[in-house]
């Protein structure tokens, strides 16, 4: 029985990982709590995910206080396919997942626990785990390091993968859509707008939760590639720095970390694409460089991009991952 308990709904993006998403889809079944529904959304996929899908959920279809539904979209990114699989839940309790990693069958319940017995908690964390598939080594995070952080700049500084928190669902909704037009940070970018809206953050103790690194999982290291994704990095911080300032949360040591980011990213695309996209992007941001400049060490790197063309790029490029390492 689960009397007047509310819906905890559970969104999956997936592309092309039908074995291990049909593994992420049995963890979520195997969660103590309920009533529970479960998306997940086929983001173009080309092995039979969708098939293998649609006969798993007909073979759930009987299962008390469960409900399971597929949504299939062309191609169009992780942070599209979230957002439908969010258009479409109706719980009041939010969980993301990522298709190949892995829920703790008491992960929600501990969660819903403490959103149902204090109304002024809108997120809570749960220890995770990493495993690597390839060696067997394991690493442990617990959740209770990142409730703890005084300020939601400091939480996001630490929290990028989507299945450690559960949110409100009032939260998700005032930090509005995932960016889809980020290639990385995705969820860093998210979590980062979404802990602005949270009042107090919680946590659980102990792991429930897996993140499965495998082969399938590594980004690509072309440079046409790694340039794209850096820049994408230069955006993220972009915009989460923005929604600080709008906020008024300010936290001068975190954002001056983030900027640290930044600077990094930037001199990246400028060691891969080149000075002019470095430079461009550095355009994007004139309104905001009074704010910024205050931090030395991204007016030196800074400025360095824009005066340093050619080889003198390498030395500022070592100087950003010392800073970078520093984050």
């Amino acid at each position: 029985m689960t009397g007047a308990r509310p819906l905890a709904s559970v969104i999956i993006p997936s592309h092309n990982r039908r074995a291990l998403l049909i593994e992420a889809m049995d963890s979520v079944r195997a969660q103590s709590y309920r009533p529970l529904e479960l998306i997940v959304v086929d983001d173009g996929s080309t092995d039979g995910t969708a098939e293998a899908v649609a006969a798993w959920i007909e073979a759930q279809k009987d299962a008390p206080d469960f409900q399971a539904l597929l949504l299939v979209q062309p191609n169009a990114g992780a942070p599209a396919a979230r957002n439908w699989g969010f258009a479409a839940a109706r719980g009041a309790y939010i969980q993301y997942l990522d298709s190949d990693d892995l829920l703790g069958p008491e992960k929600i319940a501990t969660a819903a626990r403490i959103l149902a017995r204090d109304p002024e908690v809108d997120m809570v964390c749960a220890g995770m785990e990493i495993l690597d598939t390839a060696t067997g080594a394991r690493r442990r995070f617990e959740g209770a390091d990142l409730a703890a952080r005084p300020t939601p700049a400091e939480i996001a500084l630490r929290m990028s993968q989507t299945m450690i928190p559960v949110f409100r669902r009032a939260v998700i909704h005032a930090a509005g859509p995932w960016d889809e037009h980020l290639a990385a940070l995705q969820d860093w970018e998210f979590f980062a707008r979404a802990l602005l809206h949270v009042r107090r953050a919680a946590a659980v103790p102990g792991v429930h939760c897996v993140m499965r690194q495998h082969p399938g999982a590594r980004v690509s290291t072309r440079r046409d590639r790694r340039a794209e994704l850096e820049a994408s990095r230069v955006r993220a911080v972009r915009s989460v720095l923005d929604a600080i300032r709008q906020s008024g949360a300010r936290d001068p040591a975190a954002e001056a970390r983030m900027l640290r980011w930044y600077a990094a990213a930037v001199l990246a695309v400028a060691r891969l694409g080149g000075g002019a996209e470095a430079r461009a992007l550095l355009a994007e941001d004139a309104d905001r460089w009074p704010d910024w400049m205050r931090f030395r060490l991204l007016r030196r790197a800074l400025l360095g991009v824009c005066r340093l063309p050619g080889p003198s790029l390498d030395r500022l490029v070592l100087n950003a991952r010392r800073w970078r390492s520093r984050a």
